[in-house]
């Protein structure tokens, strides 16, 4: 199953989640309000949430805001040419893996 979340956060997480998905992505150019709506039914299930950096034009501070949430597991994609950041809440770690 793939689902990516541009609005309702709260509602869309939580039928994918009643689904069987252990993952939900929300494109890092929504609000914010949509992606704190898609953690926080995650955490209800002890899922996670993607935020995908595709066309961000600022990902620092995209990611900045993202992380400001500071709840549940993360994993940013961001467009190829920049390698993959990959933040696992769990210890706070952040790895970066180039191409």
């Amino acid at each position: 199953m793939d689902v990516k979340i541009v609005d309702g956060g709260s509602y869309e997480s939580k039928f994918t989640f009643e689904a069987g998905a252990d993952l939900v992505t929300v494109p890092g150019l929504v609000h914010e309000m949509t992606i704190s709506a898609a953690v926080e039914e995650a955490e209800k299930y002890r899922k996670a949430v993607m935020v995908d950096l595709l066309g961000v034009a600022n990902i620092h501070q995209r990611v900045a805001g993202v992380e400001r949430l500071g709840r549940n597991t993360f994993a940013f994609t961001p467009p190829p040419t920049l390698g993959v950041l990959a933040k696992m809440h769990s210890g706070n770690q952040r790895k970066r893996l180039e191409r």
